[in-house]
């Protein structure tokens, strides 16, 4: 019994997590540009914020390396930006991470 209980609680945290992250986006989708900026920046710890600079342009938040980042800081900042919903831009010098309005 203790074993069912234990899957049944690993179920609900599961679902509850995954109806979570789906509010997360239906409230995102409403959400005005600056408004996503601002949550996308919370999302940065200190370290990696001071090595991008954030810009809100045509609806969609826009990510730029103020420098190069290095292999780490790359994948660190990749990872925060999928989960965000974005992808990595590459362009050369204007290569860049950009966030669209889902």
């Amino acid at each position: 019994m203790d074993r069912e209980f234990e899957k049944l609680l690993a179920d609900v945290s599961r679902s509850l997590k995954e109806l979570a992250e789906l509010i997360d986006r239906y409230l995102e989708k409403s959400m005005p540009v600056e408004a996503r900026l601002e949550m996308l920046k919370e999302k940065f710890p200190e370290n990696l914020k001071k090595l991008v600079t954030f810009e809100a342009v045509d609806n969609r938040v826009v990510v730029k390396p103020r420098g190069y980042l290095g292999n780490e800081n790359f994948k660190q900042i990749a990872e925060i930006i999928r989960e965000a919903g974005g992808e990595y831009v590459s362009a050369g010098k204007e290569s860049h991470f950009l966030v669209p309005k889902r």
